[in-house]
């Protein structure tokens, strides 16, 4: 009985196997490591039959499974007709790789496995064998490249010395706009006392109107920018009048009765020194201005 039956089984399975049809090929000749190359299985079965075809969990060795796509099945009174489209790569050294898959029969009474027939493809290579023939040459020179910029980096690293920048002048606003602000004014005298002094100079040596008139008008200019008060947009009486240059009075008229009486001066050293005072004592009095900010 046991004999029977089996023997009525392979009658079954010969002749659903008479009336499937798989068939596969890889659609390229030849594949380069790591590429991908197509592989096609059409499958021709009767209509009362179902097919499963491999999918992602299949081991496709030596292949690795990249995907598929599906061509609508198509169908007559008779058979249905399947194509499948692999996409597949390969890591491996072989020459030539060969590859077949399988297609799962389902029908009511049993379910049986079928192969296609076995396709190969060729490995191209591209380093030939060495010979041990061959004179290598060392070459010892340097070979100068540029350097690779990391730019994420390179922006993580100025973004946050810019947010240092900012909190430090933030937390010492006061104490770097103190600092510049001094450094200005000194910078500012030192330049208004180098002119002055060589101005008088040339006065000592060559005693002209116009270079007394000159150092009035620098002396005027600077008292002007340093303090609060219109030194040179006033005549000498206006700005005595006000009162700011009570320790210089009579220097300042000495000076206007040389430039505008055309009277001989016999002491311009001393008026000089003395308006050199007063401008230091303005400076320093815009010193501590700043410093009690």
């Amino acid at each position: 009985m046991r004999i029977f039956i089996f023997f009525l089984f392979f009658i079954s399975f010969k002749s659903i196997g008479q009336e499937i049809k798989v068939e596969a090929n890889f659609i390229e000749d030849s594949i380069q490591i790591g590429n991908i190359v197509s592989y096609n299985l059409n499958v021709s079965y009767p209509n009362n039959i179902e097919v499963l075809l491999p999918d992602s969990n299949y081991n496709y060795s030596p292949f690795e499974y990249i995907n598929k796509s599906y061509s609508s099945t198509i169908n007559d009174s008779i058979y249905n007709y399947d194509e499948v489209t692999y996409k597949f790569t390969s890591f491996n050294l072989d020459s030539i790789q060969f590859l077949k898959l399988p297609v799962f029969i389902i029908n009511s009474n049993d379910s049986l496995i079928m192969y296609s027939n076995t396709d190969s493809i060729f490995l191209m290579e591209f380093i030939k064998e060495l010979s041990d023939s061959l004179n290598l040459k060392s070459n010892t020179k340097f070979s100068f490249v540029d350097m690779a910029i990391d730019y994420p980096f390179l922006s993580k690293i100025i973004s946050s010395l810019i947010i240092f920048i900012i909190t430090f002048y933030l937390l010492f606003r006061k104490k770097i706009n103190k600092y510049f602000k001094t450094k200005y004014t000194k910078k500012e005298y030192n330049t208004f006392i180098n002119k002055i002094e060589k101005l008088n100079d040339e006065i000592q040596k060559d005693f002209k109107i116009e270079k007394i008139e000159l150092l009035l008008l620098l002396w005027k200019r600077y008292n002007e920018k340093v303090s609060k008060y219109p030194y040179a947009s006033l005549t000498t009486s206006e700005i005595i009048h006000l009162g700011i240059v009570n320790d210089i009075k009579e220097n300042l008229n000495s000076l206007d009765n040389t430039i505008y009486g055309n009277k001989k001066m016999t002491d311009f050293k001393k008026n000089f020194i003395m308006l050199k005072k007063h401008s230091t004592k303005v400076f320093n009095n815009k010193l501590k201005e700043i410093n009690n900010e």
